[in-house]
Formats: structure tokens, sequence, C-alpha cells
């Protein structure tokens, strides 16, 4: 073969090659995107959310709502939410108050027993940090609302112990006269402070 010919036949192998090894590594890269999209299940037994709001405007009052249940996702960029809430489940501690809560007054459980948060999008703002928009609803009524979320850790913690886990936080504030729970505007503060507190298992 002439050295021309051999000349032209190693540059035609090595653009293949790299046509192919550029082709890899592409598809490497999708599949490591999809690998570092995880999603973990609610653990209820180790979750909560967390309400503050102020009482006669002298002292801040705390409550939780037990046993969150849903799914949140995590990858390089980006976090998302999908969280029900059984308003029948409301706990200060107290049980004239939390049955008082129950009722048509504040969240009339009975008609409506369950609130929800789906997000919609996420802003990441730091290594572990997002700003997360997403739809609230409570008493039937749903509003846009913006939350930050701080992924707090994740590690494979043991089979026992239920496997590969993270845990996340959201907080934010809302109006509570805008989801419609009006009662005892003199007593009670209109801006509710809420902490999500999230274990999760991958899925």
């Amino acid at each position: 073969m002439k050295p021309w010919a051999m000349l032209a036949a190693a540059v035609v192998c090595a653009g293949g090659l790299m046509f192919i090894g550029g082709g890899q590594k592409s598809a490497d890269a999708k599949l490591a995107s999809a690998v570092a999209s995880q999603t973990f299940a609610i653990d209820t037994t180790h979750s909560q959310v967390v309400f503050r709001l102020m009482r006669m405007n002298v002292a801040a009052f705390w409550g939780r709502i037990n046993d969150p249940t849903g799914s949140f996702t995590l990858d390089n960029d980006s976090v998302s939410f999908d969280i029900k809430l059984d308003m029948n489940k409301i706990d200060t501690a107290h049980k004239g108050r939390d049955d008082h809560l129950r009722r048509a007054d504040f969240f009339n459980s009975v008609e409506f027993p369950t609130a929800t948060f789906k997000s919609t999008g996420s802003t990441k703002t730091g290594e572990n940090t997002w700003n997360v928009t997403g739809d609230l609803t409570i008493r039937g009524i749903t509003k846009p609302i913006t939350a930050k979320a701080t992924k707090i850790g994740e590690a494979d913690v043991g089979e026992r112990m239920g496997g590969y886990k993270a845990g996340i936080e959201a907080e934010f504030t809302i109006n509570r006269m805008d989801f419609g729970v009006s009662y005892g505007p003199n007593a009670l503060g209109q801006d509710v402070r809420i902490i999500v507190a999230l274990e999760g298992a991958r899925q």
C-alpha cells in the first residue's frame, strides 16, 4: 500500500474510534445523570410537619402534623416533592384543642381530610439548597408557594435500618387567611411558619 493510502486509512480509523468514544462518553453521561436522580419514599415514622404562629401577639405556639406520606426526588441539580398530610393527625399535645382544630373553625377535616403539596420546579441556590415552587392545598384551596429546601444528608444506613436513606427539610410561611382558616383573627397570628422535615428510603 502506498504511503499516502496508509495515512488516509489511519486517519479514517482514528476518526471512527473518536466517534465511537465520543458516543460512549455521551451515553455514559446520560447514564450518570439518570443514576443521580433518586426518588425516596417518605418514612412516616421519622418525618413530621411542624407549624408555628403567634398567640395573643405575646408568644409563639407550635404544633405538628404527624405521619406525612408521599415522596421526594433528588438529583444533582434539582429537588421535587409530592406530599400528602392527613389533617386528622394534627397534634398540639392537647386533645380538646386538637379536636377543635379538626372542626370547621379551622381545618374542617371531615370535609377536607387531606392537605397536599406538589412541587412544580426548583432552583439550586447552594451545594445542598434549593428554592422550590409548588402548589399547596389546604381546605380545598390551592395556592402557589415558594419553599427553601435543604438536603440534610444521605447514606446507606444498612438493611435493618431501611437501606439507602436521605433527609431533607423545607421551610416556608403562609397567611392562614388565604386558605380559609380565619378563626380568631385577634387572638391568633395570620402568618404561619411551616417546617417539613422528611426522612425517606430510596425506591
